[in-house]
């Protein structure tokens, strides 16, 4: 399988590979973290992937977006030549366009012996264009 970054997010059919809440250490490499921020998707292996629907609610950890969340920001939308989202003030009115519809505290535990764990602020987005 071949992953690509697309080079217009205007129109077009998406897939988002994701990572459940389920973590799956499986799907990565022997180096990898115990953290589910950190998931990768290893060559060979099938992994976890959905095509977003009108509809849809999903939530993303902060460092899942490009940039950090500021006063205004309202919309989630794909950036051309980046695998992350980014915020925007308003709906572009074309492309894939989620809505952030509430905040919450994500927290991260860790398989780790002298692992504290972390919080992170999350994002549950609803989509409201799909393509």
């Amino acid at each position: 399988m071949e992953v690509a970054i697309a080079g217009s997010v205007v129109t077009g059919q998406f897939w988002m590979a994701y990572s459940d809440e389920y973590f799956r250490p499986e799907l990565q490499p022997s180096f990898a973290a115990d953290d589910p921020r950190q998931f990768t998707n290893v060559v060979g292996k099938v992994f976890p992937a959905y095509m977003p629907q009108v509809g849809d609610l999903i939530t993303v950890s902060a460092s899942a977006l490009k940039t950090a969340f500021e006063a205004g920001d309202t919309h989630v939308i794909p950036v051309a030549g980046e695998l992350k989202m980014d915020w925007a003030a308003a709906d572009p009115g074309t492309g894939l366009c989620y809505k952030l519809q509430q905040t919450i505290p994500l927290s991260f535990g860790s398989i780790g012996l002298n692992s504290t764990g972390s919080r992170e602020t999350g994002y549950i987005l609803e989509c409201i264009r799909a393509r």
